[in-house]
Parts: C-alpha cells; structure tokens; sequence
C-alpha cells in the first residue's frame, strides 16, 4: 500500500473476506524507491500489485507522472520479487487504462 495510516483504506481491504486478517499482510512501499522493496519481498510466496497511482488530473504536469511511478514501480516490484524468490506474481493496471475520456 501507499500508505498504512490511511485506516479507512486497511479495513476496507481486510473486510473483503473474515479470513483476511489472519492471512493477508498489507505493507507499505515506495513505487519509486526500488530499496523499499526488498524488505518486504522477503518470506513470501505471493505478490499482489494491484493498481497504479493515478494523481488527480490538475496535478498531472508531464505524461511522466503518470508513466513514471507505473513503469518503474512494476519493475521494483517484479525485480525484489524475483531477487527473493516469490512464486507468483500478480499484476493489474489501473482503472484507467479501460476507462474514456
């Protein structure tokens, strides 16, 4: 996740299923800080990357802001996930790669 503190965000995830407090572990990584990843890379068998940031339109300055965190925080993912060796990976887009407008 982003960020841990945002408690709203953490209960909506573990209330998807009653055994997700006891089986699913959410921490928190930088997409653009390759170095954040391998802490958490490590013991696991599965990763879940599941979207990727998407500022609002008004703060969006350069195609890189958008592009950037997408690209090289899949790569951080992948490359600290292959260095430890999980098993699997799994990995979505965002929402707005199927949305108009």
């Amino acid at each position: 996740m982003r960020s841990l503190k945002d408690t709203k965000k953490v209960e909506k995830l573990l209330s998807f299923h009653p055994a997700a407090r006891a089986n699913l572990e959410l921490v928190e990584a930088d997409l653009l800080n390759p170095a954040s990843w391998d802490p958490v890379m490590k013991n696991i068998d599965f990763v879940m990357h599941v979207a990727s940031p998407v500022p609002p339109r008004s703060s969006v300055k350069h195609e890189n802001d958008l592009i950037r965190p997408a690209v090289e925080g899949t790569e951080s993912v992948f490359n600290a996930a292959l260095k430890n060796g999980v098993k699997k990976i799994v990995i979505t887009s965002s929402v707005v790669a199927v949305s108009t407008g």
